[in-house]
């Protein structure tokens, strides 16, 4: 439905699990999450007490939008320092695939006022890994203090957008590699 969200998707791999355009065994890749150095989070709207404080750490019920849901919406979130990325992934709330994000683009920042996209997609609905995460390879490996997901669409429900949980980080076949 977006030019914009369509060449950033040409632009990223977001068929995870590729090395140099081969498939991957998932046991070969080793995953450094930012989880634990996020430090602030933000929504651009939350359904009472329903905020995203526990999207990094799949906390049930997870984030809810605002009644009815009014796109687009925007989950910002502020890491304790810079770290390099090059995945990203979400987990829709448990039964509630209808809420999840379809359609988002993923920004990265330095400062936290200029924005770079580096991912996204058009139907992030299916989900294409175990346990039912949708994830983006982020083609080129940017450094980010400051991530914004922008959200313009979910997977057909009129009145409320849900989120169980947020990841993101580096693979890496090296199981020494360090964010």
């Amino acid at each position: 439905p977006n030019i914009y969200i369509e060449e950033i998707i040409s632009n990223a791999d977001h068929n995870t699990n590729l090395v140099n355009d081969q498939p991957l065994e998932i046991n070969q890749l080793y995953q450094r999450s930012i989880a634990e150095n996020v430090s602030n989070i933000t929504a651009s709207s939350s359904l009472k007490d329903l905020g995203p404080e526990g999207l990094f750490t799949s906390t049930q019920p997870g984030w809810h939008s605002n009644v009815p849901v009014k796109f687009p919406q925007t989950i910002t979130v502020a890491l304790s320092g810079e770290y390099n990325l090059n995945y990203f992934g979400l987990l829709p709330q448990d039964g509630y695939q209808n809420r999840a994000p379809k359609a988002y683009r993923l920004d990265a920042s330095i400062d936290g006022e200029n924005w770079t996209p580096i991912g996204g997609s058009d139907n992030a609905c299916p989900p294409n890994l175990q346990g039912g995460w949708n994830n983006i390879k982020i083609k080129a490996s940017r450094n980010a203090h400051y991530l914004k997901l922008t959200i313009f669409s979910n997977c057909g429900n009129s009145e409320l957008l849900t989120l169980r949980g947020i990841r993101a980080g580096y693979e890496s076949m090296d199981q020494n590699d360090v964010l």
